[in-house]
């Protein structure tokens, strides 16, 4: 008797530990140019470290398709080198998105006079949760080094 109770007990500790050590993790999927790819992967790594409920998954691809991606809601939000032209512009319309642009820094381009182009975060709708948590850090002065450690001017000093 005294052995069914304590195999009981152990068991019921067991469940409470395993209960204790699942956590449900959250997946960001962004689709970034490939001109952003590694600042970007270094952010999600950066961010993933410090909110470890969440899983961020960067997609390397082109501004295209990188905002095709979410117009066509495969991604949480597209990184892109420009900004969205006017058949995007219409599209995402059509499809009901309510596409918001977050500046997140510039890239320099030399040229007989150098210009800067902007990296842009955009997302459909104003974002909430991780995705939102995701954008203050890029825009924070963590993500901001990690724009200016990879390359880029970042936006705020």
């Amino acid at each position: 008797m005294k052995m069914k109770s304590l195999a009981v007990y152990f068991g019921i500790i067991l469940m409470l530990l395993a209960a204790g050590c699942s956590r449900k993790t959250e997946t960001i999927k962004i689709a970034g140019s490939d001109t952003m790819f590694k600042m970007s992967q270094e952010c999600a790594k950066e961010f993933m470290y410090i909110y470890r409920d969440t899983n961020i998954e960067i997609k390397s691809c082109t501004d295209d398709e990188a905002i095709a991606s979410l117009i066509n809601n495969e991604c949480a939000a597209a990184m892109t080198t420009r900004g969205i032209k006017k058949d995007e512009f219409e599209l995402a319309k059509k499809n009901s998105k309510n596409l918001l642009q977050f500046i997140i820094g510039l890239q320099n381009i030399e040229k007989p006079e150098p210009s800067r182009k902007l990296l842009v975060l955009y997302t459909d709708s104003k974002p909430k949760g991780s995705v939102k948590k995701y954008i203050s850090f890029v825009l924070g002065a963590h993500g901001q080094n990690i724009v200016k450690n990879s390359g880029f001017v970042p936006i705020k000093k």
